[in-house]
C-alpha cells in the first residue's frame, strides 16, 4: 500500500512540475508591461481598421511658386495662395485686379478680415488641375483639401493688368466677400 501512495505522490509531483508549478517555492508576481508596451497596446486598441488618417496641413513653399512657369497665371495663383498662407495680405490684395477689388474686396482691411475668418481653407496645398484660355485671360481649375475635410474644387480667372496676372474673378472669394 505504501508503494501505491508513493507512486501517486510521484505522479502528482511530476504533473505539477510539467504544469509550471514548483512545490514549496513562492509564486512570483507577473511583471507589469513596460511603458512602450502599454502605449502600443493602447494604440492597437484604439485603432480603427477602416479609419483614414487626416493629413496634416500642407503649405505651399517658395519652391512650389518658383517651379511654375515665370509670368504665368498659374504662378500668380500660387503667389496668391502663398501670400495668404503666410498672412501677407498686402501681396495677396495686390494680386487682385482693380475690378475685383472694386466689386468685391473694396479695401485691404475688408479683404484681410475675410481671409482670416476663413483661414482654414488656405491651410492646404492646392493643385491646379488645368488651365483654359479665355477672352480676357486664363481660367484655372483648382483642387484642395482643407485639414480634416474632403476635397473641394473651384475655378478662378486671371487677367493681365499692367503686365502682370491678377485675379479677375474667383467665385469662392466673390461669394464670401459679397455676403459681408
Amino acid at each position: 500500500m505504501k508503494h501505491v501512495s508513493f507512486g501517486c505522490f510521484l505522479a502528482v509531483l511530476t504533473a505539477a512540475v510539467f504544469a509550471g508549478c514548483s512545490v514549496g517555492a513562492p509564486e512570483e508576481p507577473a511583471k507589469p508591461p513596460q511603458a512602450s508596451d502599454k502605449e502600443a497596446a493602447a494604440q492597437r486598441a484604439s485603432a480603427k481598421p477602416d479609419a483614414t488618417p487626416t493629413p496634416a496641413p500642407r503649405y505651399i513653399e517658395q519652391e512650389d511658386v518658383t517651379a511654375t512657369p515665370d509670368g504665368s497665371a498659374r504662378e500668380a495663383f500660387y503667389k496668391l495662395w502663398f501670400a495668404v498662407q503666410y498672412r501677407d495680405m498686402l501681396t495677396a490684395y495686390d494680386l487682385m485686379s482693380a475690378d475685383f477689388r472694386r466689386d468685391f474686396a473694396r479695401s485691404l482691411p475688408r479683404f484681410s478680415e475675410y481671409v482670416m475668418a476663413d483661414y482654414r481653407r488656405w491651410l492646404s496645398k492646392p493643385k491646379v488641375l488645368f488651365t483654359t484660355k479665355t477672352n480676357n485671360g486664363e481660367s484655372l481649375a483648382v483642387s484642395y483639401r482643407p485639414p480634416g475635410g474632403s476635397e473641394e474644387r473651384f475655378a478662378t480667372t486671371f487677367t493681365r493688368e499692367s503686365g502682370r496676372w491678377k485675379v479677375a474673378y474667383d467665385f469662392y472669394l466673390a461669394q464670401r466677400l459679397s455676403a459681408k
